[in-house]
């Protein structure tokens, strides 16, 4: 097991009570633009450009700090797919998330920002469409909006668990978002990050100003393909939410096997990188 680092965790009390924001920065390490938008931020309100009216916010910029240091989406295990309590902890993830998942249990409002391999807009995640959360998704600044996540892990997760961020926060009845801003080395990611920890500071009233809500395009999550050899190949250099027609050839395995659409729709989250028993790529449909 790896040697244990305890992640840094900040705290700011508004002039008011209030509720409790809790924001999360690198669940995985190879994403930069939650830690540079969350020090941002931090610096921000030490330097008291913001003024935090009222509430508490609670602000882990680098959660998986071992692998940030070394750029690796984890050491051991994905933290967001082992992200819940655990009895025997003998993993440093799990280590990681006994610690985190206590954080999440007593805010009021839980923020988790990500990116991804691939290039794209930013999206958001609703795995639960009640009023609250999907009232919170719109306001982001995210183009799209994914549904059917936990679905389709239980039905279709081929033994890979999905214990990650949102499902734990929405089981303790928590206003929780996730969202991916882009791509790991696009810049811009990193200012859409900054702009969406903002837009939930107003949104909420933590600090002054008015956020406009944002009509999303919503995606349906339908198929999870994990990658089984090194040597299986995507078949063209795909964006996120790049569509496919129905016939489409989409992969190719190492065994020279086609994987063919079964229907019209878009690819998510298509990672050439991905290690071999991870998810490797999505396809969903547009909503209507």
């Amino acid at each position: 097991m790896a040697k244990y680092e305890q992640p840094e965790i900040k705290i700011f009390h508004g002039n008011k009570k209030g509720l409790s924001l809790l924001i999360f920065g690198a669940i995985h390490g190879d994403e930069v633009c939650g830690p540079f938008s969350i020090k941002k931020i931090i610096k921000d309100i030490e330097s008291k450009r913001i003024i935090i009216e009222k509430g508490t916010i609670v602000l882990v910029p680098i959660c998986n700090p071992i692998a940030y240091k070394k750029r690796m989406r984890f050491v051991e295990e994905n933290l967001n797919r082992v992200f819940k309590t655990w009895s025997n902890s003998n993993s440093y993830e799990k280590k990681l998330a006994n610690s985190l998942t206590l954080l999440v249990k007593n805010c009021d409002i839980f923020l988790d920002i990500h990116s991804m391999e691939a290039k794209s807009v930013p999206m958001t995640f609703i795995d639960s469409p009640n009023k609250s959360n999907v009232s919170f998704s719109r306001i982001l600044g995210a183009n799209y909006s994914i549904e059917g996540w936990p679905e389709l892990y239980r039905k279709n997760g081929q033994g890979i668990s999905s214990y990650d961020t949102m499902a734990y926060a929405e089981k303790h009845s928590k206003k929780c978002a996730v969202i991916e801003c882009g791509q790991h080395k696009d810049i811009n990611s990193k200012k859409v990050a900054y702009q969406t920890i903002i837009n939930t500071l107003r949104h909420f009233g933590f600090i002054d100003g008015k956020v406009k809500s944002k009509k999303l395009s919503e995606i349906r999550m339908k198929k999870l393909f994990i990658k089984e050899n090194k040597k299986d190949f995507l078949i063209k250099n795909w964006k996120n939410f790049d569509s496919f027609k129905k016939g489409d050839i989409l992969a190719s395995k190492s065994d020279g096997k086609k994987i063919i659409a079964a229907f019209n729709g878009v690819i998510i989250f298509p990672n050439e990188k991905a290690k071999v028993g991870t998810e490797w790529f999505y396809l969903g449909t547009i909503k209507q």
